[in-house]
């Protein structure tokens, strides 16, 4: 049994098919399940002026706060929906490049799991579009569980 699953999110369909298969994974158990989505850094222009009443610092954070206040928002409604199937859920944001983030979150909590959505791309279009799934699967010293889904 996962005392520990963490559940990457991004905010698509495709990443929320994994879902059902979380409820199975966690049902009836102590299962501690931790929903978790990478945001993107907030794009800010370097022409800051001057004359502004914060400092860029504190504009950076600011902005970076809101996006994650954003994303916690997507994953407290999903939190809600499998909570009421009884699962413990927990939820948490970061900011940067998902698979690193991802990976590094997942060592930081302990998670005995990493659960995801894999688009089932192969050859040149997994290179191409480039595959968070996919770097996160080879370098993660945590075991991954992918989840098949097919094309929307």
């Amino acid at each position: 049994m996962y005392r520990k699953i963490l559940v990457p999110l991004d905010g698509s369909e495709l990443s929320e098919r994994v879902l059902p298969h979380i409820a199975k994974l966690a049902q009836g158990g102590e299962s501690e399940v931790v929903l978790y989505r990478v945001c993107e850094p907030p794009v800010i222009l370097a022409d800051y002026p001057a004359d502004l009443r914060t400092a860029w610092e504190d504009h950076v954070r600011q902005e970076t706060a809101h996006i994650q206040e954003q994303c916690r928002i997507y994953l407290n409604d999903v939190q809600g929906k499998l909570a009421r199937s009884g699962l413990k859920v927990t939820v948490a944001t970061g900011v940067g490049k998902a698979p690193e983030q991802i990976i590094d979150y997942a060592v930081q909590i302990g998670a005995d799991v990493i659960v995801m959505a894999s688009h089932g791309r192969s050859g040149i279009v997994r290179w191409a579009y480039g595959s968070t799934t996919d770097r996160v699967l080879k370098s993660s010293p945590i075991p991954v569980l992918l989840i098949k889904s097919n094309e929307l």
